[in-house]
């Protein structure tokens, strides 16, 4: 009898040990739209967005939100990247530096030079009485030669003091801009809560984003310009998969810049579920603002153990899936990247049939269980496939090592991943994708989903464990999915970093109508498998 890999995980995550305090807190995320006319000088165009900065704080400071976080290169634009050096100056601010014991006050200190920006923000800050997170391009050095930039986020408390700043680490398309050496970026507020930082592409690296969980930090801020692509790094699918994963409340705040494909800001709550977004392919400033449930844990000692619960909310299966957006047109207009899929292994799923599975030809332990609506007669020019991938991939001027098993829908070959002009109408019943990632110790492993509506699915319980340098995974679907685009999980090998571009082994269509022997290997496998996974999980929980 073939062992379904539908049961590969039965499971549970524990939670670590220790005293915990639970609050509510109100956040506001802004996706903001920068303002840059093109007679503006470089200076003009930060002291303007600072400005609108401050009348979105008058607005948004009478709901009584204790914190407001405004995005990547809000002030600035992403035209600052495109700049020589010689260029970045005007652009720049000079940010003073805090300590334990010295948090700077420009609104106050007025014996200090402080930048206008700086000094305008602290006030807003203080009269509205919230904490605001924004994003500069830092300045560090007297003179063209000397002078040092970095990406840097700060946040003011609601006295308008600046408690903390975070020059991020993880730079891409910013060849100008120095990278920052703090692995661990976190601040306390008095309101109860502790933050962790990230900006840009931080969410895919180890240092900062996994350094959380030994934090005590459940709650984290994102500001990002991020570049969205389809199948696997689309913005919303991106952050709702570090929340789900990692079992954290995530506050992200995108850039209004849908022309470089920039939009997608969120509010996300620690069991994956999608509490509000907001999403456009019209350039235009919006904030989304929530009440938030937090519990700060202090961590025991198995840094081996799952973090679970930190939000106090039903289980994702029986929350309720946030609406498609308002005007479903809105996104037409959003511009996606494809990522070149060509050192990507295919396999083709018949979803003709009522239950169907199987495995990687390439990847034997990527494997899907499927089960459709056998009485939905919809034709569409969609199908699936299975795509893996274990490998280096570009990823803006810059490699990084991924590991991908997932299932996409296509309408030819050559168009995995590519969100056309109507949308898929299969349902499944249930689906199921899995992976053991050998020797993957050093890595990081999420889900990652997309519908057509350009939200990814929250209805699916994600598991994994470990045993040594071994990596199990599973994402199950709760309810009944259709006009899915990507649905599986993403795998970062962090070892692979820098590498030379491509897949550690190459490219291979099958065709699993009309090859029967590999579907009976493929049987074969998926019993391997899921004996080695379940084995795996049961080693792990005993361990534990």
């Amino acid at each position: 009898m073939i062992v379904g890999i539908t049961i590969f995980f039965y499971f549970m995550l524990v939670s670590m040990p220790g005293s915990k305090t639970q609050r509510v807190y109100r956040a506001a995320v802004v996706e903001y739209a920068p303002k840059r006319e093109a007679y503006y000088l470089p200076h003009q165009i930060v002291m303007e967005n600072t400005n609108q900065y401050i009348q979105l704080i008058d607005k948004i400071s009478p709901k009584k939100v204790d914190i407001i976080i405004f995005p990547e290169y809000g002030s600035t634009t992403l035209e600052v990247m495109k700049k020589v050096p010689a260029h970045l100056e005007s652009y720049s601010i000079k940010i003073p530096e805090i300590t334990h014991d010295n948090w700077p006050n420009p609104c106050c200190n007025t014996s200090e030079k402080y930048h206008k920006a700086l000094i305008n923000l602290s006030c807003a800050a203080r009269t509205a009485n919230v904490h605001v997170v924004v994003h500069f391009l830092e300045r560090e050095g007297t003179n063209e030669s000397t002078c040092i930039f970095y990406s840097t986020n700060i946040v003011f408390n609601n006295n308008g003091s600046i408690i903390h700043k975070y020059r991020k680490i993880n730079l891409h398309t910013e060849e100008h801009l120095q990278r920052g050496t703090s692995q661990t970026s976190y601040f306390k507020t008095n309101f109860g809560v502790t933050f962790g930082l990230l900006a840009g592409a931080d969410v895919l690296y180890k240092y900062p984003s996994n350094n959380f969980l030994n934090q005590n930090v459940t709650d984290i801020i994102y500001t990002t310009a991020w570049h969205s692509e389809t199948p696997f790094l689309y913005g919303l699918s991106t952050q709702q998969g570090y929340a789900k994963a990692n079992k954290v409340n995530l506050l992200s705040a995108c850039l209004s810049d849908p022309s470089n494909n920039s939009t997608g800001s969120g509010i996300y709550f620690s069991n994956g579920s999608l509490s509000d977004y907001t999403v456009s392919g019209i350039k235009s400033t919006r904030f989304i603002i929530r009440d938030i449930e937090t519990e700060q844990k202090k961590l025991g000692n198995k840094s081996d153990t799952v973090i679970n619960g930190f939000y106090k909310t039903h289980d994702v299966s029986s929350t309720t899936a946030p609406q498609s957006p308002d005007d479903l047109s809105l996104t037409d207009h959003i511009q996606l990247a494809t990522e070149d899929l060509t050192n990507y292994t295919f396999k083709n799923i018949d979803i003709n049939r009522v239950f169907v599975e199987g495995c990687s030809e390439t990847h034997k332990s990527c494997c899907y269980s499927i089960t459709t609506d056998h009485q939905q007669q919809a034709e569409s020019k969609y199908s699936y496939k299975l795509v893996s991938f274990t490998g280096v991939r570009s990823f803006h001027r810059r490699t990084i090592g991924i590991s991908i098993c997932a299932v996409v829908a296509c309408e030819s070959y050559t168009s995995c991943g590519i969100r056309s002009s109507s949308s898929p109408t299969r349902v499944f019943n249930n689906i199921s994708v899995s992976m053991l990632f050998e020797n993957a110790s050093n890595g990081d492993f999420r889900p990652i989903t997309l519908n057509y509506n350009l939200l990814p699915s929250t209805n699916y319980r994600f598991e994994r464990g470990s045993l040594g340098n071994d990596v199990a995974c599973n994402i199950t679907s709760t309810t009944p999915h259709n006009s899915l685009l990507t649905y599986g999980i993403f795998g970062r090998i962090y070892h692979k970093d820098n590498k030379i571009e491509g897949a550690s082994q190459k490219m291979t269509l099958v065709d699993e109508a009309n090859r029967t022997s590999n579907n009976r290997l493929n049987n074969h496998c998926v019993s391997i498998i899921a004996i080695a996974i379940n084995l795996l999980l049961y080693n792990h929980q005993c361990a534990l």
